[in-house]
């Protein structure tokens, strides 16, 4: 019984419930899982959700990646099917206080979805925080859809920082590039758009160049 209990601690963490939310609803899932399956029957979790409470479904839902990806607006043409493909490739990550998750100037690894906590992001100019529910590294679907974007990286502006302990489910750029590329018939992009916020980037990432350099030069001095 310990393996499927560790099996519904992974199942529940994939679909961005926090830990400190989760005991109950993992109560639940575990009485369902001897109900259904017994003690030590494999069987497929996802065909459990169905058979839980209203309540409890109600509360998965609300906190799945499908339910924020659905919000991006370069992914509104992508039908339920290609979505659930692509938060399929999250992944549960946990940090503690002041991990980098992302380095601006290094490469733009990953889209990431906080799930629990805070993270700032810094730049030169100014600090923004993050909290629960929100997503960061959006840029990175614009940018693999483009033909261009092939054997070329994106380079972050801004640094990611986890302020305490920090839960959050991770999208490998690798892992979204292969499912952009396996739905292309069916992607759609708001082409000028795309075109703006890349531009913009770019603009940003020149101007951390800049930054960088004129560091390096005074430092030098």
């Amino acid at each position: 019984m310990e393996e499927k209990t560790r099996e519904v601690e992974l199942w529940l963490a994939k679909k961005g419930i926090p830990e400190r939310e989760n005991r109950d609803t993992k109560l639940h899932v575990i009485k369902k899982v001897q109900q259904e399956l017994g003690d030590d029957e494999a069987g497929n979790l996802d065909g459990l959700f169905y058979t839980l409470s209203l309540d409890q479904q109600t509360f998965i839902q609300s906190c799945m990646p499908l339910n924020t990806m659905k919000k991006v607006r370069m992914l509104q043409n992508m039908d339920e099917f290609e979505l659930k493909a692509i938060c399929e490739q999250f992944k549960p990550r946990k940090y503690t206080n002041g991990n980098i998750i992302i380095e601006a100037g290094k490469p733009f690894e990953m889209m990431v979805l906080i799930v629990d906590g805070f993270v700032k992001l810094e730049d030169c100019t100014c600090d923004l925080q993050l909290r629960g529910g929100d997503l960061y590294g959006q840029i990175l679907i614009p940018w693999l859809s483009r033909k261009y974007s092939r054997g070329n990286l994106l380079l972050a502006t801004k640094s990611l920082v986890a302020v305490g302990d920090l839960e959050a489910l991770v999208l490998m750029a690798t892992d979204l590039d292969s499912v952009l590329h396996k739905f292309t018939s069916h992607f759609r992009i708001y082409y000028y758009e795309v075109e703006d916020q890349l531009e913009s980037h770019q603009t940003h990432v020149k101007a951390l160049r800049l930054s960088t350099d004129e560091k390096g030069r005074r430092q030098a001095q």
